[in-house]
């Protein structure tokens, strides 16, 4: 464990450590199948069925966000991430902090 390492040279971090939390090793290529990632997200078709990766997922309290989910490309990071606030928080929450 890295928090084990960790206390062998710094021997009061265990102490300080409250939480830990993990994250998962996907990337990119494991939500989407690009081969190589898009730096500007998916190509997007307007003939395909699914046009938009949907933000909230069928596991309870996993919400997606970022490039290609909704929009592509830079806007999209963005407008997704005011999209996932709004859901977890309630759109008028987050209306009147803006």
């Amino acid at each position: 464990m890295i928090l084990d390492k960790l206390s062998e040279i710094y021997p009061s971090l265990r102490e300080a450590v409250e939480y830990i939390d993990s994250a998962t090793p996907l990337t990119i290529h494991d939500f989407t199948g690009v081969r190589h990632g898009a730096m500007c997200g998916l190509r997007k078709d307007c003939n395909d069925a699914i046009p938009f990766i949907p933000l909230r997922t069928k596991i309870p309290n996993l919400f997606l966000t970022g490039q290609s989910i909704n929009m592509h490309g830079f806007c999209g990071v963005t407008l997704t991430a005011v999209q996932t606030c709004e859901a977890i928080l309630g759109k008028d929450y987050l209306i009147n902090k803006i």
